[in-house]
């Protein structure tokens, strides 16, 4: 077997391929065959090729061939090409659109008219395929004509897999290599992503089933951050796994609730009310602390968020629990010191929706009975 290949290419001219190939068996025919095929993008969304292919063997044989690719919108492409060989003649149009990795849909529709030296034939076929969160869909036709006989063929398949983590049972697309269960919070109608391509959403738990990894390479899943409510906030929205063959694991984003407690503090110095302003305080939450001061006038600003355990991505479907950031604690305890007088101040936090708690005007040792000056 020898071979030689030419090729050129320039943006404007285009690419000229030209090739030799010359195969002599022991047994049975020799074949030497040249090949000269011409690609040009036309237009941003429009290209061409042309290939002229001429063997010689028992038979000599020639094949011209020319076809047209178009693309009118992202992920869709319209195919139109031309077959003319020695004893037959084909033309063909097509229009497909490529299924997503995640979910969505996908479809193909091609006709066919083909002419030989003893047939007639054409044909129509289409096909659909949709992906969601629990399964594929898929159905194709062909409807084939031969010299006016009708061979029709149907064809229909779903598929899905049923997988079992920490206890609990997930329905998702078909597995065929790696997976990963994914929790965002108790967030739902997140996107999450899998190398740059969207799988699906959060359900209302803020679960999905990624089952599309690849083992031993780089799978990048990330989350869309923009999906996330205003008022929560997360450390890193990407996390990178290379999963072993056919394997299953869990990878959990922490969320916290960034819901600031306001309000401001005063104090009871000799049965007179002053604000409790510009000192520190010790919030206690979560078995963690907070430290932090107060402003003007007795203001203070506390985050419970920042008494989170500081794990922006965990692994391993043990921790699929809902974390302390995602739990708001309904009493918090705060330490204070006024002029060599330390202790404690319990706060009860109310639920809320609002972007804030105001919690309003607070006496920090409100069980000491305020004089004529204040308020009792």
């Amino acid at each position: 077997e020898a071979q030689i290949r030419f090729g050129y290419s320039t943006p404007v001219f285009g690419s000229l391929n030209i090739g030799f190939t010359s195969n002599t068996f022991h047994i049975g025919e020799d074949r030497d065959e040249i090949a000269v095929t011409y690609n040009k993008r036309l237009a941003r969304n429009l290209s061409m090729y042309a290939t002229v292919n001429k063997s010689s063997a028992a038979e000599d044989e020639t094949i011209l061939l020319i076809g047209f690719n178009y693309s009118p919108w992202r992920h869709n492409q319209i195919t139109a090409r031309i077959e003319d060989r020695e004893r037959s003649r084909t033309a063909s149009i097509g229009i497909q659109k490529n299924p997503p990795v995640g979910e969505g849909y996908g479809y193909r529709a091609a006709m066919n008219l083909t002419e030989t030296d003893v047939s007639n034939s054409y044909s129509l076929s289409a096909g659909a395929q949709y992906n969601n969160r629990f399964s594929i869909l898929r159905a194709d036709t062909d409807l084939l004509s031969v010299d006016s006989e009708f061979l029709p063929t149907y064809r229909a398949s779903v598929g899905g897999a049923i997988s079992f983590i920490a206890g609990s049972m997930h329905f998702s697309r078909p597995i065929r290599d790696s997976f990963t269960l994914i929790k965002v919070g108790e967030l739902a109608d997140i996107r999450v992503v899998r190398n740059s391509s969207v799988i699906g959403r959060t359900n209302k738990d803020g679960l999905i089933m990624v089952p599309e990894l690849t083992s031993y390479f780089d799978n990048q899943i990330a989350i869309k951050d923009e999906d996330l409510p205003i008022e929560y906030g997360i450390e890193t929205s990407l996390q990178y796994i290379q999963p072993p063959l056919r394997s299953g694991s869990c990878i959990i984003f922490s969320t916290a609730k960034i819901q600031p407690i306001i309000g401001k503090f005063t104090f009871n110095s000799g049965g007179k009310k002053v604000p409790y302003d510009f000192r520190p305080i010790t919030v206690e939450v979560n078995e963690l602390t907070i430290e932090t001061q107060t402003g003007y006038d007795g203001e203070f600003y506390i985050d419970l968020a920042e008494a989170g355990e500081g794990h922006a991505v965990q692994l391993g479907c043990d921790k699929l629990q809902p974390s302390s950031l995602e739990t708001q604690e309904s009493m918090i305890t705060i330490t204070y010191n006024f002029n060599g007088i330390t202790d404690r101040f319990e706060l009860a936090i109310p639920t809320s929706e609002e972007l804030f708690i105001d919690m309003g005007e607070l006496l920090l040792n409100e069980k000491q009975e305020l004089g004529n000056g204040g308020i009792k």
